[in-house]
């Protein structure tokens, strides 16, 4: 790896090339490639210990800092005075805020302004600040209520839909000790 490049050497007869490579899932014994290679050619397993045979090209320096500053702007949404991360999964602990999965009844100990926060964060995809129905497609329960969440018959359905909903179910019995608000989305 090289400024976030990564590369290989490839046996080309007697010569050896220098090939960047795109990779994809990795862990401490194993890369996967995803382009730049065919699986009938020859490359180096240890290409530190051949660095002389190495012809990196001059790379330009990925500064990525401002990409990842907006990025973690947008990764905690304090809404109501309840942190949210917008996280897709992964273990959590109490001081992570609430979780729609989880322990039986977490969301039912949410107020629902709390719980339409982590609804709007986990299923906005292109954070607009609203749901469309392409962006709840994937979720039964939350497509097959889009109608009763989208009130104002705009198409979408905003954080305010959505909280006047949740407090609907709630109050009808629907936000009890199943983890999540009736028609809410679960995962």
């Amino acid at each position: 790896e090289t400024k976030k490049h990564h590369f290989v050497l490839v046996q080309k007869g007697k010569e050896w090339e220098t090939r960047e490579i795109k990779i994809g899932a990795t862990n401490d014994k194993f890369v996967t490639v995803g382009e730049g290679i065919n699986p009938q050619e020859m490359v180096v397993l240890d290409p530190r210990n051949h660095l002389d045979k190495m012809n990196i090209p001059e790379l330009k320096e990925i500064d990525d800092r401002e990409t990842l500053a907006k990025i973690g702007a947008s990764a905690v949404k304090p809404i109501g005075g309840v942190a949210l991360r917008s996280d897709r999964g992964g273990p959590r602990s109490a001081s992570d805020g609430p979780s729609l999965g989880g322990s039986p009844g977490a969301a039912g100990n949410m107020d629902s302004n709390a719980l339409a926060a982590e609804i709007l964060s986990r299923m906005d995809t292109n954070t607009d600040g609203k749901l469309s129905l392409v962006e709840v497609a994937d979720n039964e329960k939350m497509k097959n209520s889009f109608t009763d969440y989208d009130t104002n018959k705009d198409g979408s359905v905003d954080l305010a839909e959505i909280v006047t909903q949740l407090r609907k179910r709630m109050a009808s019995g629907g936000g009890g000790g199943s983890g999540t608000a009736r028609g809410a989305p679960s995962n």
